[in-house]
């Protein structure tokens, strides 16, 4: 049995992590990497196509789904299970239903940059915005900051953050090679970085909030379900030990990231950049931030630029630093770009 389904960049740095292990060394022509595993062999091209063959790829699909944080449909799931043609009219519906409800609403959102790529931190934003805020924003050209130019994100971020309140943490190079290095995946560490912002601004928020004559939801770019989330904070505290030994001088945000509450009533939304304005505006802040931090990183390196993503492009770049141990201090050494490094 065949499956095959389409993902985005930024699915296909997840994918390629969960796959990690499973990687077989060569892979066919165009693609990314190719994994087996006991229920499917899976391709992913570096055209976005992924590819599952095997006796259970709708097993296998289902594991990615979890992963990505898609429906099961999405990834072809459950497609030869006798669904019929009305399954899907009714998934369309229920999302219009939950888009309808939140694109209105006054509302703290999240979202992250950074997860896909080789160089540069992992950056998390959280930003809070009132209905009445909304028709500003939109008119600053608020939206999810990859369909935005860097050119107009840094036009546009310092109006917003102006106009918001808002809560951000950058996780560097050093800290979530450390962090990885213990045993927690990029979604894990992603899971902490939303709670510590989401908590953060709650609490400031919260003190100049009526409840009573508002509402307010909290809303998070999904990139794992609800289950898996709350699953990656319990994992992490029952790892705080061996995750404080680090005693470098982010010890205090590692502290805060294992420590901080869960924030509870989240609603997981796929895509919501585009469906909350609160979303929308933490997704151009993170990215404002994200930049910065790659300026500052072209700076020390000597570089005018450093390219984004993890592509072939990547490695020729770092290939030129000329330096794995320095490297090591701005990458993400679990991708296989540090792998390839002939140096």
């Amino acid at each position: 049995m065949t499956t095959v389904f389409e993902i985005d960049a930024r699915e296909q740095a997840l994918l390629k992590a969960y796959y990690r292990s499973a990687c077989r060394e060569t892979c066919p022509e165009y693609a990314l990497f190719q994994a087996k595993t006991e229920r499917a062999v899976v391709t992913c091209y570096t055209s976005g196509k992924v590819v599952l063959q095997g006796k259970q790829t709708e097993e296998e699909a289902a594991r990615i789904a979890e992963v990505l944080g898609r429906s099961p449909e999405s990834v072809g799931a459950g497609a030869n299970a006798g669904a019929g043609a009305g399954a899907g009219t009714t998934a369309d519906a229920r999302q219009s239903a939950q888009t309808a409800e939140f694109t209105d609403r006054t509302a703290i959102g999240s979202d992250e940059v950074g997860t896909g790529d080789f160089f540069g931190p992992v950056v998390v934003a959280a930003a809070f915005v009132r209905e009445d805020q909304f028709e500003e924003l939109r008119e600053l050209g608020v939206r999810d900051s990859k369909k935005i130019t860097d050119k107009k994100i840094r036009e546009i971020a310092g109006e917003v953050m102006r106009v918001v309140p808002y809560e951000c943490v950058v996780l560097q190079n050093p800290v979530y090679n450390r962090l990885h290095g213990e045993g927690i995946n990029a979604n894990a560490m992603k899971t902490m970085l939303h709670n510590v912002c989401l908590y953060r601004l709650r609490e400031r928020v919260l003190k100049d909030f009526d409840e009573e004559k508002e509402q307010m939801c909290i809303v998070v770019d999904q990139f794992a379900p609800k289950e898996l989330y709350e699953g990656y904070l319990a994992e992490i505290r029952k790892k705080a030990d061996s995750v404080l030994r680090y005693a470098g001088e982010e010890a205090p945000l590692i502290r805060e990231l294992v420590a901080t509450p869960s924030v509870g009533g989240i609603t997981f939304m796929t895509k919501a950049e585009n469906k909350c304005m609160a979303v929308g505006a933490a997704s151009v802040i993170a990215r404002k931030m994200f930049l910065d931090e790659m300026d500052k990183m072209a700076g020390i390196l000597g570089v005018e630029e450093i390219p984004l993503g993890a592509g072939a492009g990547v490695d020729a770049f770092a290939q030129s630093i000329g330096d794995k141990e320095l490297l090591a201090k701005y990458t993400k050494v679990h991708f296989g770009n540090y792998e390839r490094l002939e140096l």
